[in-house]
């Protein structure tokens, strides 16, 4: 839904979801949805956590894989450096 919502026109939303239609989706869990809103409370307000990476970050936590980002700032702070992973600098 993310790489949607950042689609500047409908040709972009197409081609986004065309790629996106090459991988398997993984979905929130109601676990990961707990561990998403024990991360929102907790770095809500000291750290500016947002809902959606909450949500994001839940699913690589609990099958312990890497998320390639450019958000590490936020990411890292959800999931540590192990699983938070810059894709290419």
């Amino acid at each position: 839904m993310e790489v949607v919502v950042g689609a500047v026109n409908e040709h972009v939303q197409d081609e986004s979801l065309r790629v996106l239609r090459l991988f398997n989706v993984v979905h929130l869990t109601i676990a990961d949805q707990d561990w998403a809103i024990r991360q929102l409370a907790r770095y809500r307000l000291s750290h500016g956590a947002d809902m959606n990476d909450c949500m994001i970050a839940a699913v690589a936590y609990r099958l312990q894989t890497p998320l390639y980002t450019h958000n590490l700032k936020d990411m890292t702070l959800l999931l540590g450096n192990q699983l938070a992973v810059r894709p290419y600098p």
